[in-house]
């Protein structure tokens, strides 16, 4: 049986993404005092006493603004609104009716929802329900007042009636006591430390899901590329820079495997993201990092490569991501000639990603994106690989051999042991030898070197760990 939809739909400003975070009883949505944060369509799923369901927070919609971007939200609504099984009309009790909330209404009667539930919001206190009687001149039937922000006070009571449109049978006498919600502070920071939820932060943790992002500076067509590969409209795209805020995620299967594709926030210099909405989409960013299996490291083919998208690919090193390196805006090059110059400089540039693969495409175009999942695929699989002890030593044997490690001060050499693989993602091997101090970074680029032409290792990165061998 399919999962009921719920969708929060408001003019901005009125607390859709506390009440969503509320609900969700995450911090998933970015929210701040700001009106316009959020932009795109985020989704969780909700479970209220038994009963199941996916919510899905919206952005402000401000039907009269001709702005680029208002009206891409207001698209995005409109999708919300087509999807969606409830409506959960947010308005603002302390500002009472306002003229946004009634060309809202008008919208949601045009799609004849008859499962729509008008709720007050920020009504803090008992002497505020006054303020929710004007609101019945909307003439919904069922109507909720309750502060999403501090959640103790008719949260309970919307979800009771969301239950009710789902499911009319549903018994609310089994459990005497309901679920509280606790006063988790929503406006706290995002932090490195984030307590969120991985399978919305960032994708899908079932062991037969590939979970990649598209990661890159601003403005370098990630969202467009997310689209482009969904053959929908899912992220808003603008020219504006910055315009993806949230980690937005989509399941979805390509030649019988199942991905999870992750577009997040673009990445600027720390020097130009203070302590503010932005930082929370960068941190963001480099969480759905953490928890993809893949990073797809999106470039302007215009600009090439960057400081920035150095440091982007230095942070996808760090955290020992498989990669696939994405040129796009390809259809702007006019000189398709050039193609093996442009490559020789990315490897140049971007010398810690090696060993990925570099795809020259064009979402605008849209010609040829599949290649990206099959890219994803073979560097999910180098990166799960994993070699048995005795073909490791002896492709380690062979290259001592070959090339002998050279004699330093006092005549001493290096000599290796004995190698074994400990783990994959990235495939991590250890060396046991006579003297750490006696490896040499050049002799390390080596033996990597021959391993990776042993074993097809193309699009992840592989490391090599020494220790001394144990005396008994």
């Amino acid at each position: 049986m399919e999962k009921s939809i719920v969708a929060i739909i408001g003019r901005p400003n009125v607390g859709k993404s506390t009440l969503f975070n509320r609900l969700a009883q995450k911090r998933h949505a970015i929210i701040d005092k700001v009106a316009g944060v959020t932009r795109d369509r985020i989704y969780h799923e909700v479970d209220w006493l038994g009963v199941d369901f996916i919510l899905i927070d919206t952005g402000g919609v401000d039907i009269l603004s001709k702005d680029n971007i208002n009206q891409q939200i207001l698209k995005q609504t409109h999708f919300a609104l087509e999807e969606s099984d409830i409506v959960i009309f947010l308005v603002d009790g302390q500002t009472g009716i306002m003229p946004g909330d009634q060309d809202i209404a008008s919208l949601i009667r045009k799609y004849n929802k008859k499962k729509v539930i008008l709720a007050v919001n920020k009504i803090d206190s008992m002497a505020h329900e006054i303020n929710t009687h004007e609101f019945h001149k909307f003439g919904f039937t069922d109507l909720v007042s309750l502060s999403a922000l501090q959640g103790n006070l008719g949260v309970g009571d919307l979800l009771d009636l969301v239950v009710k449109h789902i499911n009319p049978n549903h018994s609310f006498t089994k459990s005497k006591h309901k679920p509280k919600f606790d006063l988790i502070d929503l406006y706290k920071p995002f932090t490195d430390d984030i307590d969120g939820d991985e399978t919305q932060l960032s994708g899908d943790t079932s062991s037969d899901v590939i979970n990649f992002c598209l990661i890159g500076k601003p403005n370098v067509g990630k969202s467009s590329l997310f689209n482009a590969l969904l053959k929908t409209q899912r992220s808003i795209v603008d020219s504006q820079a910055g315009t993806t805020r949230d980690s937005i995620n989509f399941n979805m299967k390509y030649l019988d495997q199942n991905f999870c594709l992750i577009d997040t926030a673009g990445i600027r210099k720390k020097s130009k993201v203070g302590y503010s909405l932005e930082g929370f989409a960068v941190v963001r960013a480099l969480k759905s990092l953490s928890y993809s299996d893949v990073a797809v490291l999106v470039i302007d083919a215009q600009t090439l490569v960057t400081d920035q998208d150095q440091k982007i690919a230095a942070k996808i090193v760090e955290a020992g991501k498989a990669c696939v390196i994405v040129l796009n805006k390809w259809d702007l090059i006019e000189d398709k000639e050039k193609r093996k110059e442009i490559t020789e400089s990315l490897r140049m540039n971007l010398r810690g990603l090696n060993f990925a693969r570099i795809l020259f495409l064009s979402a605008k175009e849209g010609k040829k994106l599949n290649r990206i999942f099959d890219e994803v695929k073979l560097a999910y699989t180098a990166a799960k690989l994993r070699i048995s002890t005795s073909t490791l030593n002896e492709v380690v044997r062979k290259a001592l051999i070959l090339s002998p490690p050279p004699a330093l001060k006092r005549g001493k050499r290096l000599k290796v042991y004995y190698t074994t693989q400990v783990t994959v993602s990235p495939p991590t091997f250890v060396l046991f030898v006579n003297d750490k101090a006696v490896f040499q970074p050049s002799y390390e680029t080596y033996l990597e070197r021959k391993i990776r032409e042993a074993f097809d290792f193309t699009g992840t990165p592989v490391r090599l760990l020494v220790r001394p061998k144990l005396k008994k």
